[in-house]
């Protein structure tokens, strides 16, 4: 029996992408996926190492060495099944998964070349699925249990597919009139095309989850939690982390001033000649790039600490440099300039970085006397998410939900997960929350 050995290219099948001149003027997704002949060969680099670090550091435990042997053999379905088994939502995290930092980072070819690319062949797999798939899956017999899910993020999704799966009568409320969080509102479509969410969407639905939208639920809102408690075998809360920062020491904001989630959520986008994105994560990222495919003659993306203290992924940043948006680091906004009530520039901070106060953790910034303004006549500011205070619900300092192991909190049948309990997270992340929390609500519930 001959042992197959890998193939030592030293770098990564290169993905196809729209050339940048073009892809400015349209919304469609910049890459454009593998052909079978480049996942085959992509898939040959793969040394199939015993260690199999990098499935031990994908935060839904995907069989990784596995599905590749499939895919270097040929049997595509084969390897979809290993995927999907273990991450039903493969469609999404195989473009939106910050693999360089997580799986990919793990691989052994990594060490002395370029690791193998293991998002661009999970991609290739849903793709090839998805364009073959039939209209709907048929729906699990209903097991007379039932669950309520509060939240319509990656999270609350994944909870709510595996509890319909087992037989649950799931139902999702969602405060905002669109489903999918994060999903449909945060994540343009040039990097995540809203057809991919509409299937995940269209499956829960044929498995009978029922979506009520325009509905809140806690103090203040349309329901109580205490009414869920009441009304159903479990409740899951996967509110996330909604609530935007500001800048310190600024309550209002002049026109032209607005939060990256808004801004990306909104289909008519502000014209703007001038913009100034203030963030270093991947919404800033998001928000950057589409400002310059909304007419932007000039973006910058103005960033506290350094290119290499970024919480994106090297494929991201360089996509926005490509694309024109300048990066400009060491730079907190600390006020806005007006003329006539509408922007005309941003005084920033100069910044200068310290050590981290703990090991490992991202440098911190300490403001100099300096500042700088910067000429703008839009300004988004992508600075980060907080977590919101939830009444009836243990929480911490920073009002994350306290969860026990089991994802349980401190009230009675009602679970927690995803950016509602970690704070600010991955979408990978948030599903594999979901996914276990359902886990432990079957367990407990059929004892």
């Amino acid at each position: 029996m001959s042992i197959r050995r890998p193939d030592m290219t030293p770098n990564k099948t290169p993905m196809a992408e729209q050339p940048v001149e073009s892809r400015l003027g349209n919304n469609n997704e910049v890459e454009l996926g593998y052909t079978r002949e480049q996942a085959i060969a992509e898939a040959g680099r793969c040394m199939n190492c015993p260690e199999r670090y990098c499935a031990d550091n994908c935060p839904i435990h995907t069989a990784i060495p596995e599905f590749i042997k499939e895919i270097r053999a040929g049997d595509f379905d084969k390897a979809y099944e290993i995927v999907s088994s273990n991450n039903p939502f493969a469609l999404i995290s195989s473009r939106v998964c910050p693999y360089e930092r997580q799986c990919e980072s793990n691989c052994t070819r990594g060490i002395k070349n370029e690791p193998v690319a293991i998002g661009h062949l999970e991609r290739f797999l849903c793709d090839i699925h998805d364009a073959g798939q039939a209209s709907g899956d048929s729906a699990p017999l209903l097991s007379g249990r039932s669950a309520a899910i509060v939240g319509s993020g990656p999270s609350g999704l994944s909870c709510a597919l595996a509890l319909a799966e087992a037989g649950f009568k799931v139902t999702v409320f969602e405060k905002s009139d669109s489903i999918g969080g994060v999903l449909a509102w945060g994540i343009p479509p040039f990097v995540l095309p809203g057809t991919l969410l509409k299937s995940i969407i269209d499956k829960l639905v044929s498995y009978n989850v029922e979506f009520r939208t325009g509905l809140g639920v806690g103090a203040g809102h349309d329901t109580s939690l205490n009414d869920l408690q009441a009304r159903f075998d479990a409740v899951f809360l996967a509110v996330g982390a909604g609530d935007p920062v500001g800048v310190p020491g600024i309550t209002s904001y002049p026109d032209g001033v607005i939060q990256a989630a808004d801004y990306l959520a909104n289909p008519i986008k502000p014209q703007a000649n001038s913009v100034g994105v203030f963030g270093g994560g991947s919404t800033a990222i998001d928000a950057a790039r589409t400002a310059l495919r909304a007419g932007a003659k000039q973006v910058r993306l103005i960033y506290r600490r350094t290119e290499e203290e970024m919480p994106v992924t090297c494929y991201e940043l360089d996509c926005a440099k490509k694309e024109g948006v300048k990066i400009i680091s060491l730079l907190s906004p600390s006020e806005f300039i007006t003329d006539k009530g509408k922007l005309t520039g941003v005084e920033c901070r100069n910044m200068s970085l310290a050590a981290p106060d703990y090991p490992g953790g991202r440098k911190n910034v300490v403001p100099s006397g300096d500042t700088v303004v910067i000429d703008a006549d839009l300004a988004v500011l992508a600075l980060g998410f907080d977590n919101e205070y939830f009444e009836g619900i243990a929480q911490d300092s920073k009002n994350r939900i306290i969860v026990d192991e089991q994802h349980l909190t401190s009230a009675a049948n009602v679970y927690a997960g995803g950016d509602a309990v970690t704070g600010p997270s991955t979408v990978i992340k948030s599903a594999a929350a979901g996914k276990a929390a359902a886990g432990n609500i079957i367990m407990n519930i059929r004892g």
